[in-house]
């Protein structure tokens, strides 16, 4: 009030007359924020301790400000009021000191009443947020503040009617932490639905006193509803791909899709984005700056209950999915979904992807990013049924590169048309690399390179960095921005030429859709999603973490320096990728539709939530959660602590490092010169190099571990040829006969790093198929087909497997051997079951070469097996075999010296490709003229042969002992079918009938390993003890066979003797037999 006259209309001269729990007070020339009203009350409501809450404010009239004052400045409030006058105070506080003085008729009875509140001993606490807006009048308005005799005699006046205050000061409260364990409350009910606005018009202004009612931690608010409405849960609001989603997606529903959109922030982080989410809505909460977390999940509750929202999306918010269980259990009404960008193996076992997994229950659909991400989640359990991939798209309309801006900015920064601009735009944490992005152009900047780079982004390696640039004096080439707007950010774009974000881990990084847009060319890592947007001749990718990673990275933009036209042709031929595959308005209407499907698994799974069992313990579980992420934040609070009173990284000179010496390392025994065979002046000149190799360290080498980073990085000439890029592949559970059998009891969590058996599983490892030509290499006797040459070891690896071994010791010790040209399908597990599934097929990489050039020599293992395969089923004559054994020092040993060598790529056990089977199928098998393969053109399903696969009969684990029994039994209820039962026979005969094969049967093993050469569509059954290996699953999916399996209980793999369930083999081959012969037809 500002007179005698309001006082009295509002009844401040009898405050006992006010009702409502609070009130507020507003000038009818000042606004209010949508949400300051909710905030405060519920601010009193949850910090009893605190009487009065107000806000930051912004002032608008006759001069603009930001004001970030308030109950925060303690005792300067004595002296100059920094206190909003729209400030939401407890009623009964108000009544007990007596309301407003209506004595004071020139202005400053606010200011009065917060003294006398403070006199009184109570205090309030200001929203960190700007919720008030304040008109400025004139000056002239308030004689009390304009005129200073009248502002002193004020403050003399005041200092004798509160003495308490300001003789001892403001009260100081603070606002409490949640204890350790404290109890999540339950959601309140409503005591008191009383509200009163008197609007009060005199003199000089307009004046409302707003009386909220009570509740019980729950503000009753339901508001009318006539759009759909989304509720966002997510943890801040600050720069980041996943954020800019969250806006562009909100954005396009808020702004052009006529929905409803309210967001809620769990973490208080600066929030630098909040400015551009306001643009979308106004019903914006950032839980931490007005509640305490235990407060949260009802509060999350009541703006449900407030809003009344079709869609509840969780993205990249831990605090969020912990909460689900107390959401879904008191406000179950909207459907639940949640967004995921990434996996993060390396953050809590899987980050987001796995508590989409963990909390799968509770979420009626998952969506990913990504192809990749959704197939890893379903690797870890997830419900396949209730996942989809929808890929984040970027507004290709406005991400446009503007021919104006980029002039302006490359002035600005002063760069010439010439000079390439590298941007990159993210968060500085781990996880970004930070550091690689200097090191990379440190080495750039080494070789005489002009360019300039800007990385925008700030993170808690922000500072660090910044140190790191100055130590290496690239102030001038890389500038720091921090956080910018994204309007800021597109121009850069428009200025930029290349994208570089060297991440170590990433979904898809949003930012390079944008840049993509934009026409610029896109150098990254080859991780998550990436690969999916990222296609043949569209950018760069480079996998991380290997010892070749900066050197490729700093080849790729040394290309694109040197060409710029280059450069912008990649740009131009993404932003047309981006046009037609990924633009904003595609995704949102894809979000849309997995929204309606979430609806639809909504609709019948609403009913098992909401019970009275399930309220009581999501209370605990919410309690747990919360707990767990208060360690979590004091944890990381500390060591951020840390982080900043680190001195600054001191960088120091890497040593050169120098050559090897030409004899052997002192102290050590000279080696063994080689066994020359001199029938060869090949192997005379291959003697001479392993000698050289030999002198200067075998361990010397420089590991090859990715033939394509090879030739991308040290060797440009070496020949490669890229056949298929292989997806990562499923390999499908068996069928059983035994209905709603327990697959997590049989084959154990865990097994094959699968943590629950659903009905199918990602191979571990994508296979990139290639053919390398090589020139004067060795293939030593290792563990693997050991391959080197005079300056590297190629230690193949794929994923964490390797699958070439470096040579050993004894190597120079062996006999040289020369051949012409030579291709070698030998790699790790040289046995029968592994030479059939997987060394075999790779010879369909070059099996034209094979047919073509007779001189042409194959290194196969020392297996009567695979000389068996070659000679008398692939008809390839004898003298064109070279053996291969594995041999110890003490024994006679060979070395090749191959002068011309083709290196097939190669695949983990279990992993195999079904394009690499239909390709030994069609190029070896079915192209041999007047082989096995050329005969039985029937149906395996309509054909009338059964074949058994027997194991050893001198084998360690898994011997049938009733197998008679059994064959017995399959006799006689398949009378019209012949039973062949095969062991390791003649694999030609093995093979002829595995071909005309209708069902094959058998116990799980390398036994089986011959269903390589049976038609695709073929029944096959397996015969499985408990918890048993499962690399077959791979091979049999990807050679197309119907898989069906009997388990046997109470053994293990390992077991010695097994005794079958005969009947239960025979009932699952008539169902195998039944079900095929119903799809043939």
């Amino acid at each position: 009030a500002r007179n005698r006259g309001i006082m009295a209309a509002a009844s401040a001269a009898d405050p006992s007359l006010v009702l409502g729990e609070y009130l507020v007070f507003v000038d009818t020339d000042d606004l209010l924020e949508p949400t300051y009203l909710e905030k405060a009350v519920w601010f009193l409501a949850t910090n009893p301790r605190f009487g009065m809450v107000g806000a930051w404010s912004t002032g608008f009239g006759h001069k603009t400000f930001l004001w970030a004052r308030g109950f925060e400045d303690g005792d300067t409030n004595l002296k100059t009021n920094m206190i909003t006058i729209s400030t939401v105070m407890r009623t009964q506080l108000y009544q007990q000191v007596g309301g407003l003085d209506d004595t004071l008729r020139y202005g400053m009875e606010d200011w009065d009443l917060w003294m006398r509140l403070a006199n009184n001993g109570h205090w309030g606490y200001t929203i960190p947020e700007y919720l008030f807006w304040y008109h400025v009048s004139p000056p002239g308005k308030w004689p009390m503040i304009d005129n200073r005799i009248l502002f002193d005699r004020f403050i003399t006046n005041q200092t004798k009617k509160y003495p308490q205050a300001y003789s001892k000061g403001v009260p100081k409260i603070a606002r409490t932490k949640a204890a350790p364990y404290e109890p999540t409350p339950p959601p309140g009910r409503n005591i008191n639905a009383i509200g009163l606005c008197h609007i009060i018009s005199h003199c000089y202004s307009s004046y409302c006193i707003i009386i909220y009612p009570y509740y019980v931690g729950l503000l009753s608010n339901l508001l009318h509803r006539c759009r759909p409405r989304i509720l966002a849960l997510v943890p801040w609001l600050a720069v980041g791909g996943s954020d800019q989603f969250n806006f562009n997606f909100l954005s396009r529903l808020g702004l052009h899709g006529g929905w409803e959109v309210t967001i809620v922030t769990d973490k208080d982080e600066g929030n630098p984005w909040l400015p551009q989410f306001l643009r979308i809505t106004p019903d914006i909460f950032i839980m931490p700056k007005f509640l305490r977390s235990t407060d949260y999940p009802r509060f999350i509750v009541y703006l449900i209950e407030s809003r009344s929202p079709d869609i509840v999306l969780v993205s990249n918010s831990e605090r969020a999915y912990g909460l689900l269980p107390y959401l879904r259990s008191h406000a179950p009404s909207p459907v639940y979904v949640d967004y995921v960008h990434m996996e993060d193996p390396d953050w809590k076992s899987g980050g987001y992807a796995r508590y989409s997994v963990g909390y799968k229950s509770w979420l009626d659909r998952s969506i990913f990013a990504s192809r990749h991400v959704q197939e890893y989640v379903i690797g870890l359990g997830h419900d396949a049924n209730k996942t989809a991939t929808v890929m984040i798209g970027v507004d290709a309309d406005k991400y446009v590169r503007d021919g104006k801006v980029r002039q302006a900015f490359r002035e600005k920064l002063g760069i010439k048309e010439s000079t390439l601009l590298i941007v990159c735009v993210a968060r500085m944490e781990h996880q970004k690399q930070p550091h690689k992005f200097v090191e990379v152009l440190k080495k750039i900047h080494d070789a005489g390179l002009p360019f300039l780079a800007v990385y925008i982004g700030t993170g808690y390696l922000y500072q660090e960095t910044v140190n790191r640039v100055k130590a290496l004096r690239l102030e001038s080439k890389i500038r720091l921005l921090g956080s910018l707007p994204n309007e800021e950010v597109s121009k850069y774009f428009s200025a930029g030429d290349i994208f570089f974000l060297p991440s170590k881990l990433e979904g898809i990084s949003l930012a390079m859709y944008e840049a993509m847009s934009m026409g610029l060319a896109v150098v990254s890592s080859r991780v998550g999603g990436q690969p999916e947007l990222i296609q043949k001749n569209m950018g760069f990718l480079v996998t991380p973490e290997t010892p070749t990673e900066v050197d490729e990275y700093v080849d790729i933009l040394t290309t694109l320096i040197h060409d710029p036209e280059y450069a912008r042709e990649i740009g131009m031929r993404a932003r047309r990728h981006i046009i037609s595959n990924h633009h904003l308005d595609q995704t949102v209407q894809q979000l849309k539709v997995e929204f309606c499907k979430a609806a639809h698994v909504h609709s019948v799974s609403a009913s098992l939530y909401g019970s009275q069992m399930s309220r009581d313990n999501s209370l605990e579980m919410a309690t747990l959660s919360l707990e767990y992420q208060r360690l979590c934040d004091q944890v990381i609070a500390q060591w951020l602590h840390q982080q900043e009173l680190k001195n600054a990284p001191k960088v120091q000179q890497q040593p050169a490092v120098s050559p090897s010496p030409a004899g052997p390392t002192p102290g050590t025994a000279s080696p063994s010169p080689p066994v020359l065979d001199t029938s060869s002046s090949d192997a005379a000149l291959g003697a001479m190099m392993l000698r050289n190799v030999s002198q200067q360290g075998l361990h010397n080498l420089r590991v090859v571990s990715d033939v394509l980073k090879e030739k991308q990085t040290y060797d440009p000439n070496m020949r490669l040829t890229l056949l298929t890029q292989e997806k990562q592949n499923r390999r499908h559970r068996p069928k059983t006969i035994i209905k709603d059998f327990n697959f997590n009891s049989f084959f154990r969590v865990g097994n094959d790093n699968i943590r629950d058996w659903v009905e199918s599983h990602p191979y571990m490892y994508p296979q990139q198929e290639n053919v390398a030509w090589l020139k004067n290499v060795f293939i030593a006797p290792g563990k693997s087909a050991t391959i080197f040459d005079a300056n590297r070891s190629f230690v193949i690896q794929v994923g964490e497997k390797t699958m070439y071994t470096p040579p050993p010791s004894h190597t120079p010790q062996c006999k040289v051997v020369a051949i012409r040209k030579l291709v070698s399908v030998v790699q790790m597990y040289n046995v029968y079951g592994h030479f059939l599934s997987e060394q075999l097929p790779r010879l369909a990489l070059v099996a034209d070469r094979i047919q073509d050039d007779t001189a042409i020599k194959i290194l196969i293992p020392d297996l009567e097996t695979a000389r068996s395969v070659f000679t008398q089923i692939l008809n390839i004559t004898a003298d064109r075999l070279v053996t291969y054994k594995v041999s110890e020092p003490t024994e006679s040993c060979t070395t090749y010296f191959v002068k011309d060598m083709y290196m097939v790529s190669s695949t983990p056990t279990g992993h195999p490709s079904s394009e690499l089977y239909d390709s030994m199928r069609r190029d070896l098998f079915s192209s041999l003229p007047n082989t096995i393969f050329a005969h039985h053109h029937d149906h395996p399903a309509t054909t009338r042969t059964i074949v058994f696969l027997r194991r050893d009969s001198n084998a360690n684990e898994r011997r049938i002992t009733n197998e008679e029994e059994l064959l017995a039994k399959i006799r006689d209820t398949f009378p019209s079918y012949d039973l062949i039962v095969l062991h390791r026979d003649n694999i030609a005969y093995i093979a002829s009938m595995m071909w005309r094969a209708g069902l094959v049967v058998g116990m799980t093993g390398h036994n089986l390993a011959p269903v390589v050469f049976a038609r695709p569509g073929t029944p096959l059954v397996e015969i499985m003890p408990e918890n048993p290996w499962v690399h077959g699953w791979g091979v049999w999916t990807a050679l197309g066979l119907d898989h069906w399996f009997v388990p046997v209980m109470g053994y293990q793999h390992a077991s010695k003797d097994i005794t079958v369930p005969v009947d239960m083999v025979v009932q699952t081959m008539t169902a195998a037999l039944e079900a095929h012969a119903t799809t043939t037809t």
